[in-house]
């Protein structure tokens, strides 16, 4: 039986009977997660995740390491904050040098940095961004209000 039409079948007896175990457990060390529901599996770890950021959050440290406080204002400590840097170089760097767009990893035409829809995107919320600005600029006290607002639009 090819091993495409094994993890279906595999899969789908365990989706049906999460508890039971596979009829072969040698062979079941070949799946991932020993058999289980892979994006059962990323699920769960994502709402952990997103648990264990809420309780740092909520103890005053940083969400990514959970040692030391961040600073004012901000979710995560200084060294976090870098390592975060630091990768997100990198990873620019690798997909531009690989002639992909440096947010979505698709083929880029060109030679550009980012591919059509990502350039779109980025282009609208500088332009929206810089209209805030110079509105806030005019009007002192209210940039607050229209950066929400403005994330807002963004995230629809």
């Amino acid at each position: 039986m090819p091993s495409a039409l094994i993890w279906t079948v595999r899969a789908s007896s365990a989706a049906l009977s999460k508890s039971a175990p596979l009829s072969d457990p040698a062979s079941s060390s070949r799946l991932p997660y020993g058999g289980r529901d892979p994006e059962a599996r990323r699920r769960a770890g994502r709402k952990r995740s997103r648990r264990r950021s809420e309780a740092r959050r909520a103890a005053g440290l940083c969400i990514r390491c959970g040692n030391l406080p961040p600073e004012e204002g901000r979710a995560m400590c200084e060294p976090c904050r870098e390592d975060r840097r630091v990768a997100k170089r990198a990873r620019h760097a690798e997909r531009r040098a690989a002639g992909l767009c440096v947010n979505c990893a698709v083929p880029a035409p060109d030679g550009k940095a980012y591919c059509d829809p990502c350039a779109k995107t980025r282009s609208r919320r500088r332009n929206l961004e810089a209209i805030v600005k110079l509105r806030a600029w005019r009007m002192p006290g209210s940039f607050e209000v229209r950066r929400k607002r403005l994330h807002h639009r963004l995230t629809k």
